[in-house]
């Protein structure tokens, strides 16, 4: 997918590479490939449908979600792609405006979990943020096919 076409709603607040590598540093984990880039250039906000977290909102906000899959893991329990028990390792990234979730896992980053709202069949996308995008953009779940839009935080 290529984001050079993005229209941009709002003023741009991108993060610092440095910033972005010091909390992956301090929690011993790696961003899943375009995520540092995307950061660095639009910063935290909503492309099109699809809300992507800041470095620090990513931490902070774990073990609440942690804490939720724990109460309420709603994949089936025939799945073979992600256990409950992994989905405590992931840490959630992304999600939509219908509450589909994005999760990574730390030893594998660029493998992203898809938990849709609507079902409970977890999806794995391959190619990291890009790959999610480029995944979002010819599934079902986006609700307004046409030019992606960026809104900045």
């Amino acid at each position: 997918m290529d984001l050079s076409n993005v229209a941009v709603r709002g003023t741009l607040k991108p993060l610092k590479v440095d910033h972005i590598e010091l909390v992956a540093k301090a929690h011993n984990i790696r961003f899943p490939a375009g995520y540092s880039e995307f950061m660095a250039q639009y910063g935290e906000g909503e492309l099109s449908e699809i809300r992507v977290y800041s470095p620090g909102y990513i931490v902070e906000n774990v073990e609440d979600w942690r804490s939720m899959v724990l109460d309420g893991w709603f994949m089936s329990i025939h799945s073979d792609l992600i256990s409950v028990e992994k989905a405590m390792e992931c840490y959630i990234f992304a999600d939509t405006q219908s509450g589909d979730e994005f999760i990574f896992h730390p030893d594998s980053p660029d493998d992203i979990y898809v938990l849709p709202r609507h079902s409970q069949e977890s999806i794995l996308v391959s190619g990291g943020l890009t790959g999610i995008f480029e995944w979002y953009e010819g599934s079902s779940l986006m609700l307004q096919p046409s030019e992606w839009t960026f809104f900045p935080y």
